[in-house]
């Protein structure tokens, strides 16, 4: 599933054995590279859980896509990538990386784009970016030099906790290795429709040994957006111009070819000078904002492991630091409607600050065991232990301002600060275990044990030492796969999701908002056909999936002070089917067929901020049809290699809300690539890309004003047509 590359493999069983050779340009035009044999997909490699396997072998449903296709296709972002993903919705306010939602199956019970509350895990390599207890920033991970990008769908709290409630988002980045010398450069700009100025990108990546045991990689990328919104009351263009900056350095130390340890240190800066909504759901401009809108967001990620392998069994020991810092402001003018009102302005404004321990030893197989009790016998196995430590800050101050008609003179009518912290401490013990079962069978069995404990504390509070909540419980999971056929798998699988509570902001003191809200949990049911034909060169992919959500938490706006909060109420329940089909055609042609249908409904009538929801409502931001076609060539010209590609996506109609809602329309997204790279020790490329190059401009994201006060509706649209052209060199 996902983007899936190709491999040549011989069928020939006395082939030579070969050498290693000194590589040389070929002496004429007839020697440059040619494929020969027989075509097949490639094996893409995950380790999604927690070791590397064939993403064909995974018992759970996972959309591997290598960062090396994204970047080749022009993705830079969440948005893009997740095109690819049926049964994954995108949402954003655009300008903050902690105003964006990202959905899969169905689950969620918000349309509100914001602070917390969010139903999918996001991880860097296996560091979750999600805070435990309170809202906090998510760094949105530039895909250059990733392995893979993985969207693991279904419950993922057995490996991964609390933090993957319906799914997770996983960063997998490339690791140093030991034999050669190599790296990239490139440097491109980018045509944004509606824009007067140019994007410009800066990537690079070096990998070194360092003697014969050693080795060194560090990656760097810059980005800058040149915006694309017009403010119509002042006259300014493109307001939400931004960029983001990030590095990384990984170092890998092999002694012995049992002992490895590798530490890595990344660092994620980005800003925006303006939040990126709007007030017009067809157009890239406002004209009812009063105040600027900047926002910048960073991150300081420190991980180290080491590992030994045993005979029958690898040990192995992570830790890990986070550190996210965050600040931007909220245009509430037009929410309060009172943009009409001449001088007013109200905002506010939201920091954020984590710091985030994690502490992880876990034991596994190298073979199957041999205990020598059948019932012990023969799995392959992997158990854990697991530490966090987290301090999180969430600050929220609500001002408002009148400037009288005859200026410099200003009134300040509203400056409420509130003052949010909270600790929390969570202990798990996990397992996944896998065994065959006679001939055509094989069985997956895994579990957590886990208790969290979060002191959370406000500065107005009447509970000076603060509330508590504590936690705990098991999650287990369970899959059977039958091998029909040698080309033909059939799995059913279980998986418990759970997600801890968590505690409020409240800087108006609204009535309507309780301090704490408390964990939520689903079932998640499916099954599914994998199935390769034609020895490898086809692929079709069919699962089924039922998921019934207790207690979930509902991140609301209030309509008297539109101050976002998060409470539990109701359920709901969620069926669907995805599909995807993979195939190589005649002339170096490969096509990816992917289709979704989501089915999310309440199944007990609840009260929202903004009305009574009954029994069969439409969960938000949930197309009942999501989909993509790809379209992919390569070829060789004598020294060059030509790739090239052609894609679409789908997004059904959806609602805003659960209840007194707008409609979020359906769109169609067009992205273009082709690629020219001539092959040889040093590799110079040319590379031109194209993003929605249809340029759709519809909202994704619908937030309501207060309704108190008849406050505006405000959109958040998908990003405008983006052209790319890069010039590169590998070596």
């Amino acid at each position: 599933m996902g983007l899936l590359a190709l491999s040549t493999s011989q069928a020939q069983d006395d082939e030579p054995e070969t050498v290693d050779t000194i590589p040389v340009a070929p002496l004429d035009e007839e020697d440059a590279p040619h494929s020969s044999g027989t075509l097949r997909l490639e094996e893409v490699v995950v380790t999604a859980t927690k070791r590397e396997a064939s993403v064909r072998d995974v018992p759970s449903s996972i959309d591997a896509m290598s960062g090396e296709d994204l970047i080749e296709a022009g993705a830079t972002d969440l948005e893009q990538i997740l095109a690819q993903s049926p049964g994954v919705t995108f949402g954003s306010t655009g300008g903050s990386e902690i105003r964006q939602q990202v959905v899969i199956r169905g689950v969620t019970a918000s349309g509100t784009v914001g602070y917390g509350g969010t139903t999918t895990g996001y991880l860097f390599n296996d560091v979750s970016l999600v805070n435990p207890s309170v809202a906090g920033a998510i760094p949105g991970i530039d895909p250059f030099d990733l392995a893979t990008v993985e969207v693991l769908k279904g419950p993922q709290g057995t490996l991964f906790g609390g933090a993957a409630l319906a799914g997770a988002i996983r960063y997998v980045p490339n690791k140093p290795e030991l034999i050669d010398t190599f790296g990239s450069l490139s440097l491109g700009l980018s045509e944004v429709a509606d824009s007067e100025g140019l994007a410009r990108h800066y990537t690079g990546f070096l990998n070194a040994p360092v003697g014969d045991t050693a080795a060194i990689r560090v990656v760097g990328t810059k980005r800058t957006d040149p915006g694309s919104i017009d403010d119509l009351t002042t006259g300014e263009n493109d307001i939400n111009s931004g960029g983001n900056t990030q590095a990384r350095v990984i170092g890998l130390w092999k002694p012995t070819s049992r002992l490895s340890a590798e530490f890595m240190a990344y660092r994620f800066e980005a800003r925006s000078d303006a939040s990126g909504s709007t007030d017009n759901p067809n157009h890239r401009e406002t004209e009812s904002r009063r105040k600027e809108t900047p926002g910048e967001t960073w991150a300081n990620l420190y991980r180290s492991e080491v590992e030994y392998e045993f005979d029958s069994f690898s040990v192995t020991g992570i830790g890990s630091f986070l550190e996210k810092d965050s600040e931007s402001i909220f245009d509430l003018t037009a929410f309060w409607g009172v943009e009409d009102i001449e001088g007013t302005k109200v905002w506010q404004l939201f920091e954020g600050h984590t710091e985030q321990t994690t502490a992880e030893l876990r034991l596994v197989s190298a073979e199957p065991s041999h205990v020598g009790f059948w019932p012990l016998d023969g799995w392959d196995y992997l158990v854990g232990l697991y530490w966090l430590e987290a301090e999180q800050v969430f600050d929220n101050t609500t001002s408002a301002t009148l400037t009288a008609v005859l200026d410099p003179l200003t009134i300040e009518v509203l400056n409420i600060p509130s003052d949010l912290s909270a600790d929390a401490d969570e202990t798990a013990v996990f397992f996944d275990l896998t065994r065959p079962l006679g001939n055509h069978f094989e069985i997956n069995l895994g579990g957590r044990y886990f208790r969290q404990e979060s002191i959370g504390y406000i500065e107005t509070s009447d509970t000076p030492d603060g509330v508590t909540l504590e936690e705990g419980g098991f999650n287990p999971k369970a899959a059977v796969t039958w091998h029909a056929a040698d080309h033909i798998r059939v799995i059913a699988n279980y998986a418990k999701g759970f997600r801890f509570g968590g505690f409020n902001n409240n800087p108006l003191n609204d009535p309507d908002i309780e301090f704490t809200y408390f964990s939520d949990e689903i079932q998640n049911y499916e099954l599914g056909a994998r199935t390769d034909w034609f020895e490898g060169a086809l692929r079709f992919d069919l699962t089924a999936f039922l998921i019934d959500w207790i207690n979930p938490q509902i991140r609301q706006s209030s309509q008297t002070t539109s101050t976002s909060y998060i409470n539990n109420a109701g359920g709901a329940q969620v069926k669907g089917v995805e599909s995807a089909l993979t195939t190589l055609l005649p002339w170096n042609f490969t096509l990816n067929l992917n289709g979704a249908y989501v089915d999310a409904r309440l199944t007990e009538t609840f009260d929202t901020s903004r009305g009574t929801a009954p029994e069969g409502s439409r969960l938000p931001a949930t197309p009942h049809l999501t989909g993509s076609v790809n379209l992919m060539h390569d070829t060789f010209l004598g020294y060059w290699q030509l790739s090239s590609a052609l894609s679409y996506s789908y997004q059904g109609e959806s609602n805003n809300e659960i209840v007194n809602y707008e409609k979020l329309p359906a769109y169609g997204l067009l992205g273009a690539s082709l690629s020219l790279t001539r092959l040889g020790l040093v590799t110079p490329n040319i590379r031109l890309s194209g993003t929605n190059l249809l340029n759709e401009t519809v909202p994704v994201n619908i937030l309501h004003g207060v309704a108190a006060t008849n406050g505006d509706l405000n959109y958040g649209l998908l990003r405008p047509r983006t052209v790319t052209l890069s010039l590169g060199i590998e070596f």
